[in-house]
């Protein structure tokens, strides 16, 4: 009789009872010694790769990057003198330096875009090495330990569930990220082929002066000619060489990205680890309960 005049009472008791009993075999869990062997050992591996290459792509970086910036200050010279003639001429002359200032221009341009592919490259490149420093110094994630408890409550089911969802999300963005940028370098691969036929065909047609080069600038005459054939080679050189520095950098925009999905995916791991750690032991309240 007196269990049924307090039957919510004596429920909380019996299922405060129960969660007690459990408890044990719940309080000797601990996130923070989840092992990671392989992929960490995967990863250490790949840090000190990408360190190499961080390196000797600083190195390399540094003496192009140098070499491109003279490139660029002589255009910059060229151009101004082609502006101080330009007002002063007419007919061929004034068109020959406006298509010669047309190039120039080009050139200029892309040799400044050139220079920026380079730092995204460093860019990527230093992420990448802090990801997995950052990863190596905490491969179980100590901000998801789950704290042992004789009990857990409703709320923090909940909690893990609304954090299990958001990890799943994020993932789900990352996979997408990565499927456009597998479809990126496949266009930036077949850019960098056709970028580096145009450069063969200027070449050819570069060593085939005082011939074929009539086809292309017949308006002018023999120097002009040359002088125009020059600065399309070298332009369409500079073309080749962003098109190859597009596709370096969308592998290694890849290869970060491999990297975020391997880190969410074992926070995933740990996070829904922790949901079935506490589903079932929920501590129900008075609150609840009535």
């Amino acid at each position: 009789m007196i269990c049924i005049k307090n039957h919510k009472k004596c429920m909380r008791f019996i299922l405060f009872f129960s969660l007690m009993v459990a408890a044990p075999a719940f309080a000797l869990f601990d996130s923070s010694k989840k092992i990671f062997a392989p992929g960490r050992n995967e990863r250490e591996e790949q840090l000190t790769h990408i360190k190499t290459e961080l390196t000797a792509w600083q190195a390399s970086n540094q003496d192009q990057s140098k070499k491109v910036q003279g490139q660029i200050d002589q255009i910059d010279r060229l151009l101004a003198d082609a502006k101080s003639k330009v007002a002063t001429l007419s007919g061929l002359e004034a068109d020959f330096v406006a298509k010669k200032a047309s190039l120039l221009n080009e050139g200029h341009q892309v040799l400044s875009n050139s220079q920026l592919l380079r730092k995204e490259i460093t860019a990527d490149l230093s992420a990448h090495v802090k990801l997995l420093e950052d990863y190596k110094k905490d491969p179980a994630f100590k901000e998801f330990e789950l704290q042992p408890q004789a009990v857990y409550s409703f709320d923090l089911i909940q909690g893990l569930n609304k954090k299990v969802l958001f990890q799943e999300d994020a993932l789900a963005q990352l996979t997408a990220q990565k499927n456009d940028a597998l479809a990126e370098l496949d266009s930036r691969k077949k850019k960098l082929t056709l970028a580096s036929k145009e450069y063969q065909e200027k070449k050819r047609a570069q060593e085939d002066f005082g011939t074929k080069t009539v086809a292309l600038f017949p308006e002018f005459d023999f120097q002009q000619r040359g002088e125009l054939l020059d600065l399309t080679e070298k332009l369409a050189s500079y073309e080749k060489q962003v098109a190859e520095l597009k596709v370096q950098e969308m592998v290694r925009r890849i290869s970060l990205i491999n990297t975020k999905i391997f880190i969410e995916s074992e926070k995933l791991k740990v996070l829904k680890d922790n949901l079935n750690k506490v589903k079932g032991t929920l501590r129900v309240s008075d609150a609840q309960v009535q």
